[in-house]
């Protein structure tokens, strides 16, 4: 095997935020409306500069969310908006799920807020949009309203050409990767952290590698990787 080694390039490797419309959020249901029962999505995000999402690209979301002083349960999910009722598949992909504890010492004026990073890649061509759904299989208290706040959201494409070829990718026989601890980088459009080491290791005989991608253009990284000669 020939051993090859990346050390952070000056290059982007991930795209610019991609355009998108907040069709509404921080939705208020008043306590007659709320059957606790039942899923509501209290948010959404839709695309303007993109008709869908790539089935064949990677993406990563990040946002910054306000805790309630009371624990939520959410569920972040890729959907099409032009599914109708008559079609035999509803077309939705779970992407991420939040369980939100009640923060410690949360006064009623408090505001604690928690960014949240993390990559999707779609299996159906035709989401476009993004939705926050708050589940209704978790015990609410019936004097509060079941709202999801979310801010400053940012939707960019994670550029995996810009670190290995597919052709370079499929020869991969063991990686590894040198970075700060909770570095987000993906493999096969599934994100991954470092840990507390600063250290991530994989070497699986009949593990097929199609793609790596870094998803911070800021932070230092060394990549080791071993090809088949």
């Amino acid at each position: 095997m020939i051993a090859k080694q990346i050390i952070k390039r000056d290059v982007s490797y991930i795209d610019n935020p991609i355009s998108i419309n907040v069709l509404y959020k921080n939705k208020d249901f008043t306590i007659d409306e709320i059957n606790f029962n039942i899923d509501y999505i209290v948010a959404s995000i839709g695309l303007k500069s993109i008709e869908a999402f790539d089935i064949n690209k990677t993406y990563l979301i990040s946002f910054i969310l306000k805790k309630k002083d009371y624990a939520q349960k959410i569920a972040v999910k890729l959907i099409d908006s032009n599914w109708e009722i008559k079609d035999s598949l509803k077309n939705e992909q779970l992407i991420n799920y939040i369980p939100i504890q009640i923060p410690i010492s949360i006064g009623a004026n408090d505001i604690i807020t928690e960014k949240y990073t993390f990559v999707f890649k779609p299996n159906f061509k035709a989401f476009n949009q993004i939705i926050f759904q708050s589940l209704g299989d978790y015990a609410v208290s019936e004097s509060q309203n079941r709202i999801v706040d979310i801010e400053s959201v940012f939707i960019q494409e994670v550029k995996t050409e810009n670190v290995l070829s597919a052709e370079e990718c499929a020869k991969i026989k063991e990686f590894g990767i040198q970075a700060p601890p909770g570095f987000l980088f993906t493999i096969n459009g599934e994100g991954f952290h470092v840990g507390r080491t600063g250290m991530f290791y994989l070497a699986e005989d009949d593990f097929i590698f199609d793609s790596i991608g870094i998803c911070d253009n800021t932070l230092p990284f060394i990549i080791d990787y071993k090809i088949e000669s």
